[in-house]
């Protein structure tokens, strides 16, 4: 357990961590988007440690943290600026679609090659969790340009390559609810609300009356 399973992760922020300029990132886009997900990773935690806590102990979230000290904040809306995203944890480029590595390069994205590089409970059914949804969106650009291709195809009036699309979809989308299948086996539904926490979000939450400064 580290300190945020010891509620001991905001004091820790406020002891320890330092506000670091990154500027020198933007000549390396993937340098860039790592330490945006880690960032967002940081501000999740930082804001939601108390609600996490209260949900283990009451089953209510209570309030957050309804201020994130500059050295988490400046730097992640600087990175955020680099990257073109918001200043927050981000499914594609924060929890999620940027956050897995494969074991072995030579072999595919499939659950069995793949591991996460952040978590904010280090659960096996939390990585499980990312993993299922890193195995289904690579099928992504498949379904994307499967809708593409019927959408031309129906403006040229081409039956065949109409058809053509139809069946990409279909077939890409049978590939990725067969991933989908795969998560009762991968995250334990009872583990969910033990890290759903730090995946809520900061507006229109009841944590956050006031909103985050």
């Amino acid at each position: 357990p580290g300190l945020l399973a010891k509620h001991q992760f905001g004091e820790a922020v406020h002891s320890e961590l330092t506000e670091t300029d990154y500027s020198e990132a933007a000549e390396d886009k993937m340098l860039a988007m790592a330490l945006y997900r880690d960032y967002s990773f940081l501000a999740s935690a930082y804001l939601l440690e108390d609600c996490h806590h209260n949900w283990v102990k009451t089953g209510k979230y209570g309030l957050g943290r309804a201020m994130l000290p500059k050295q988490i904040a400046k730097p992640l809306v600087q990175l955020a600026e680099m990257v073109q995203m918001k200043p927050f944890m981000e499914y594609n480029s924060g929890y999620a679609l940027n956050n897995y590595f494969r074991k072995n390069k030579e072999e595919g994205v499939n659950i069995d090659n793949i591991d996460i590089k952040r978590s904010f409970m280090n659960m096996k059914s939390e990585a499980g969790f990312i993993l299922v949804h890193v195995a289904i969106n690579q099928h992504s650009g498949n379904l994307i340009n499967a809708g593409m291709n019927v959408l031309k195809s129906a403006a040229a009036d081409n039956r065949k390559e109409f058809n053509s699309g139809l069946s990409l979809m279909r077939d890409t989308m049978i590939y990725m609810n067969q991933e989908f299948e795969r998560m009762y086996i991968e995250s334990n539904p009872n583990d969910y609300n033990v890290f759903r926490t730090f995946i809520l979000g900061i507006q229109n939450q009841p944590m956050f009356p006031s909103g985050v400064i």
